[in-house]
Order: C-alpha cells, then sequence, then structure tokens
C-alpha cells in the first residue's frame, strides 16, 4: 500500500500547485487513474450524476462485502463509469469520470478538468 501511496504523491508532485484549497488541476484520466489506484483506501469524489444534481460521495474500492458474484451485465468503464463503494450508504455506486468535479485522495485535494485539449 506504501507503494499507492508515493504513486499519489508522484502525480501531485507533477501538478502545478497553488497555496490553498483544490490547487491541483488534473485531467480525467489522472482522476480516473487516482481512483483505480486508492488501493482500497477511503477516498471523497465528487460529481454530477446522470440527473443533473451533485453527488459528494465518501468511498473505497476493494470492497468485498455486499458481492453476490454474479458480476455485471455490462462493462462500466464503456460509459466512463467506475464501480466504487459509498461508505455513507453502506453500497454500491458508479462515479462518473466524465462529470468528475473534485478528489480527495492520498492527503491531496484535487480539482478535475473536464477541458479535453
Amino acid at each position: 500500500m506504501a507503494h499507492i501511496a508515493e504513486e499519489i504523491e508522484n502525480i501531485a508532485a507533477a501538478i502545478a500547485r497553488v497555496s490553498r484549497g483544490y490547487a491541483q488541476y488534473i485531467p480525467q484520466e489522472t482522476a480516473e487513474y487516482l481512483i483505480d489506484y486508492t488501493g482500497g483506501r477511503i477516498f471523497y469524489v465528487e460529481f454530477i450524476k446522470k440527473d443533473g444534481t451533485l453527488r459528494k460521495m465518501t468511498a473505497r474500492k476493494e470492497v468485498h462485502k455486499y458481492v453476490t458474484g454474479a458480476g455485471m451485465k455490462y462493462d462500466p468503464r464503456a460509459i466512463g463509469l467506475i464501480p466504487v463503494f459509498d461508505m455513507d450508504k453502506r453500497a454500491w455506486r458508479m462515479v462518473n469520470v466524465k462529470t468528475c468535479l473534485r478528489i480527495h485522495a492520498g492527503g491531496q485535494k484535487f480539482t478535475v478538468s473536464n477541458t479535453t485539449t
């Protein structure tokens, strides 16, 4: 798990910093990478849901509880979704990477830049 924290720190070091708040701007691809490689650690994410409302979620990956073993009927990655476990609601939810706004992971705060270059 230490290597995961190092990866997040390496990403943070590569991004220009501003003194406070959500100062580090990251592209969507990096946000997806951060969520994927949290190593089961808890993180916070804000994104716009399909219905247009803001969802603020404390979540984690690599949770094995509440899994039936049946698998999903579709590939969520194909449509820009990442399955995560919502710690507050104790249920599986999907994070829409395309509408992700902010992420707290590895002790760092990131603002996701949704513009493509």
